[in-house]
């Protein structure tokens, strides 16, 4: 297919587009884009508190809806908040510190979210748009506890302070219960997973020797320090203080002990109910004490030197890092089988697969590194990726990838089978699916520095040559490579097939969207059935940013400048599929939340899309057909007028010939005549130059007769016969 036949095919595609049902689009003023104030934009959920200012107060518009206006606004860490005279957006964590200090902190999943501000004398703290606490401002102390949501976002706390005859003294306000009072002010809570139940240690604000343990905000009524929730949260962990009456710390449960010994180290709950381990040392080797393993209560054999634990996500399985002091060796320690000993054993990163078939973690031997996978060793050079091993979201399949460029030595392993294709490098890690049934990574040609193929599947895409969806932040979760949708039937990714037509955005192999420019934050609803993504136009006044443009299914959304939140999380699709995405509309900042189209989705664009290409294929070969019939029509002509103009040539050529043939004929006939005339004329000239030389004889003797008669007569002689004679 030539560019002109691609050209009008896709001019095709894009006129036979049906029309369909417009997509819900809401929309949210945040606040203005020309007025100052910042734009605070949660890690997820592309959700935004604005802080805004009526004449010279403050207040925190949380996805347009306003809160409490406020004489002033504190920073999570105490200073007073100033208010930029020129609009910005903040990218913010649960300490408020993520891109730039921002006064409003929210949960991981970025649906709930707090901030802390003052009226008149007294602060007050704001907890999902609701006032959960209001005390004296002289009573604050962020500088010491910093204002702090949990992960969840169930709780909110920070810490109040107060002098009394010089001494001072602190207290935690947890979600607005204060706890008791304590002597230091470096008080860390720990909480159960729901976030419902909390601990940390306090010290008595009259006896600075005497720590006292807080859970869910009272003294427990026992000294321990080290708390930790079990998993269902019925439990807590905590080691005991030595006393004189107790010389050895215990392991306590519910403030119970389970374990004494010389020294407890470091506990770790288990991801599931009641279960944990502990790191003890109740024996020693000369001065140096020994650690011990133990799990629920009951010593592990074989865990001399144990460093680190790792449980399995279900719970059933476990793994520890060991040091074997004999050999000055390391080992791993799996459900309490000892495994090989080697040089040293990272003690930082151990993989289970989610279905705890599978365990990974590295090791140096020989000072080279290997991976290793349950029993077996694999060598690995440089191991590429975010993290060393890549694990589907469930099941047991694992994948990493290799390089060592010095040596041109690569490797992508599925399962601990290599897949790389020969004379090719892995550019990055590959991509599982969520159950990991499927793959794929983009490669580039060995010594040269380009992405040229896409594997899937195992295989190489034919004739595509992949290029990598852009990351709007560096921390973007998104994939670069392949986006498979949430069922495994579907991978969509950026590539061409060689021709600047053809090139965009693809899914099963098939072209969908045309664009050659920048495509950002790939997604699929969860059921599947429709494509988001977010890309780039040309700018309408050269030198300004380009508008960014939202699409579903191939559908334009929305047009708007989305660059007012890069660096932001300013994309999130929910449970529901529905988008939402942050964006400057002229002089507003707004807030879309965009559905799909209803009769309208991605199986029919891709249908619509094979029966366009076949069609705009037939198109183009019917194009073929007809410029090969012009083109031998045109050759037939050619030929034909070849012929002809060679028979006229021809004749021409004997017409010449001819009149040659005829002028030389003539000439000799011509020259014939003439030497008849001449030969005649000839003869002629000699019959009279004889006649006359006669004549002229006989008038000779004539005369000469003459002459003798006259000189006979006495007269002179005539030189001539006179005229009578």
């Amino acid at each position: 297919m030539n560019k002109l036949c691609m050209t009008i095919a896709v001019m095709a595609l894009t006129a036979a587009m049906p029309a369909v049902s417009q997509a819900s689009i809401e929309e949210q003023v945040l606040g203005p884009a020309t007025q100052g104030g910042s734009f605070v934009v949660s890690p997820r959920g592309a959700n935004v508190a604005y802080i805004g200012m009526k004449g010279t107060r403050l207040y925190v518009a949380f996805n347009g809806n306003e809160g409490p206006v406020l004489d002033e606004i504190f920073m999570p860490h105490g200073s007073s908040y100033y208010f930029p005279p020129n609009a910005a957006a903040y990218r913010t964590t649960s300490s408020g510190v993520l891109n730039g200090t921002a006064a409003v902190i929210f949960s991981d999943d970025g649906e709930h979210y707090a901030y802390v501000g003052r009226q008149g004398d007294e602060y007050i703290v704001v907890h999902d748009g609701q006032e959960i606490a209001r005390g004296p401002r002289k009573l604050l102390a962020l500088s010491s506890g910093a204002l702090t949501i949990t992960p969840k976002g169930r709780q909110v706390y920070w810490q109040e302070s107060e002098n009394i005859n010089s001494r001072y003294k602190w207290r935690i306000m947890m979600s607005g219960k204060p706890g008791p009072w304590s002597g230091n002010q470096t008080m860390k809570p720990v909480f159960s997973l729901d976030e419902a139940r909390y601990a940390y240690v306090a010290v008595n604000p009259d006896d600075a020797q005497k720590s006292m343990l807080v859970v869910d905000g009272k003294d427990a009524g026992y000294a321990a320090t080290q708390p930790v929730f079990t998993a269902d949260g019925k439990g807590l962990l905590s080691v005991s203080t030595a006393t004189t009456d107790k010389p050895k710390p215990s392991l306590l449960l519910n403030g119970k002990p389970v374990i004494t010994a010389n020294s407890i180290g470091k506990i770790f709950p288990g991801p599931v109910g009641d279960q944990y381990a502990v790191i003890i040392q109740d024996r020693k080797d000369g001065y140096m004490g020994i650690n011990e393993l133990y799990m629920n209560g009951k010593p592990v054999p074989g865990s001399d030197g144990v460093q680190n634990v790792w449980f399995s996500a279900d719970g059933k399985h476990y793994a520890a890092a060991c040091t074997n002091a004999a050999s000055k060796a390391m080992y791993m320690l799996v459900d309490g089988k000892k495994q090989n000993e080697y040089q040293s054993v990272s003690t930082e990163k151990f993989f289970w697969t989610p279905d705890g078939s599978h365990f990974m973690y590295t090791i140096t031997s020989g000072g080279r590194p290997f991976l290793v996978v349950d029993d077996q060793e694999m060598r690995v050079d440089y191991l590429i990726g975010k993290e060393p091993v890549t694990l589907a979201k469930s099941g047991g399949r694992y994948a990493f990838g290799s390089r060592d460029g010095m040596n041109r030595n690569f490797g992508i392993y599925i399962d601990g089978q290599q897949v790389l294709p020969q004379g090719y490098y892995p550019f990055d890690a590959p991509v599982f699916n969520g159950d990991g049934s499927r793959y794929g990574y983009f490669i580039g040609p060995v010594g040269r520095n380009q992405i040229s193929g896409l594997i899937l599947d195992g295989s190489i895409v034919p004739d595509m040559t992949p290029r990598q969806f852009s990351r709007w932040i560096a921390d973007d979760p998104t994939e670069t490579c392949v986006i498979f949708s949430p069922d495994g039937k579907h991978a969509a990714w950026l590539g061409d097939t060689g021709s600047q037509e053809e090139s965009g955005i693809y899914v099963d192999g098939k072209l969908i969207h045309q664009t050659s420019r920048i495509v950002y934050f790939p997604a699929y609803t969860p059921d599947s059935k429709h494509l988001f993504w977010v890309g780039t136009e040309p700018a309408a006044v050269p030198g300004q940013q380009p508008p960014t443009v939202l699409y579903a299914d191939g559908k334009r959304l929305l047009t708007v400048n989305g660059y007012f939140f890069r660096g932001t999380q300013n994309w999130d699709i929910d449970e529901n599929g529905i988008v939402s995405y942050l964006a400057q509309d002229g002089d507003q900042i707004k807030r879309y939340r965009v559905s799909a189209p209803g009769d309208y989705d991605l199986a029919r664009l891709m249908a619509e899309a094979e029966s366009q290409r076949a069609e705009m294929k037939e198109q183009a070969q019917d194009m073929q057909d007809q410029a090969a019939t012009q083109a031998a029509q045109t050759q037939a002509e050619i030929q034909a007028k070849a012929a002809a103009d060679k028979q006229a040539a021809l004749e021409k050529y004997q017409a010449e010939q001819e009149a040659i043939r005829a002028e030389r004929l003539k000439a000799a006939e011509d020259a014939r005549k003439a030497r008849t005339e001449a030969i005649t004329a000839q003869r002629e000239a000699a019959v009279a130059a004889r006649q006359k030389a006669y004549e002229e004889a006989q008038q000779a003797r004539k005369l000469k007769l003459l002459n003798g008669q006259r000189a006979r007569q006495g007269l002179p002689p005539l030189t001539e016969l006179p005229p009578d004679s």
